[in-house]
């Protein structure tokens, strides 16, 4: 076959991809492997289009292949991972991952993988958008606004308010809002929380902003200060994947920053909350209850805390993470027994 007849099968080939068309697909694939010979492209396009099939043990036939001609074929490597997980060999699986990681720093779908692998269960917009319909709260304030999508599990009457330096809003959000394009601490500086919800208090929180310790903690502590006694907090990527992913500048596509330090800060210097992690994908939640608007421990002992925070290191984690970072279950009777009621 020449190359130009090559080039029109593979594009067939892809088409068919497209159109979810496996079987087709792979009958493509096949013929032009048999035209024209071997190789770990064509090889790892058999293997994915046998997965999709659910033909697991001659996809890893074809993925084993490929790495055979290429050891660090990625897609083929990525193969294996998925195989392995529909075997139900999670350990595998996430070997696979860190090893295409060693390889390929930064590969994001790798650490996606490896992160829903290990966080099974309801992800975190999932889990935000449970709570909204578990509490119904009157109020709501989003640190971190982005496209606006999480704002969207907000329904009406909730009053919201989100706050962003540079939000960028495409999704229709149908509760009554207001968005202020400020960095938090400017926006706390500025503007009085309860006159813009037009509320007496904060019944629900999400904060998901700058991706600092530090940053995540006087936004809690200013969000505090307009609580009551039932007011839900979550905060976003406190469930930490590895050293790379958890820095405090961002080397990688598929980032928590430090923020998983927050969870045992606050269990260190405010027993009195309830503090707790949700393993929810890709990079949990933190869940704050029992809040207090008249505590100023945290900002009396801020010098502290800060130092507290700075001398954490991603290997504390290395032994009991569960309970230094108060684990729960990610199933909705665990995560309900904790929302007031």
């Amino acid at each position: 076959m020449n190359q130009e007849a090559d080039n029109i099968q593979l594009e067939r080939a892809e088409n068919l991809l497209k159109q979810e068309n496996w079987a087709q697909a792979h009958a493509v694939y096949l013929q032009i492997m048999q035209d024209e010979g071997e190789s770990d492209q064509l090889l790892t396009k058999l293997g994915q289009t046998c997965f999709r099939q659910s033909q697991v043990e001659p996809a890893i036939d074809y993925f084993t292949r490929a790495l055979a001609l290429n050891s660090e074929a990625v897609e083929a490597h990525m193969g294996l991972v998925y195989c392995a997980s529909s075997m139900g060999d999670i350990a595998q699986a996430v070997e696979r991952c860190k090893h295409v990681l060693e390889f390929k720093p930064g590969y994001q779908p790798a650490h996606v993988m490896w992160a829903s692998l290990l966080l099974p269960g309801a992800g975190y917009t999932e889990v935000l958008k449970h709570c909204h319909q578990k509490l119904k709260p009157k109020s709501y304030v989003e640190i971190g606004v982005e496209s606006g999508k999480s704002l969207t599990l907000a329904n009406p009457p909730t009053q919201c308010v989100g706050i962003d330096p540079k939000p960028q809003v495409v999704e229709t959000i149908s509760a009554p809002h207001k968005i202020f394009a400020l960095e938090s601490d400017i926006f706390f500086q500025q503007h009085d929380l309860l006159a813009e919800l037009g509320c007496d208090h904060v019944d629900m929180a999400f904060i998901d902003g700058m991706h600092h310790c530090e940053n995540v903690l006087r936004d809690f502590i200013n969000i505090e200060k307009f609580s009551q006694p039932n007011t839900v907090v979550l905060i976003h990527d406190c469930v930490p994947l590895d050293t790379i992913t958890s820095t405090r500048e961002r080397n990688t596509n598929f980032w928590s920053g430090d923020i998983w330090k927050v969870i045992p800060c606050l269990k260190k210097f405010r027993p009195d909350l309830g503090v707790f992690t949700i393993p929810a994908a890709p990079t949990g939640l933190g869940l704050v209850v029992k809040l207090n608007a008249s505590s100023t421990v945290l900002e009396e002992n801020m010098e502290e805390a800060l130092a507290y925070l700075r001398q954490l290191e991603f290997d504390y984690l290395d032994e009991d993470k569960s309970s230094k970072m108060s684990v729960i279950r990610n199933a909705w009777p665990s995560i309900d027994r904790l929302l007031p009621r």
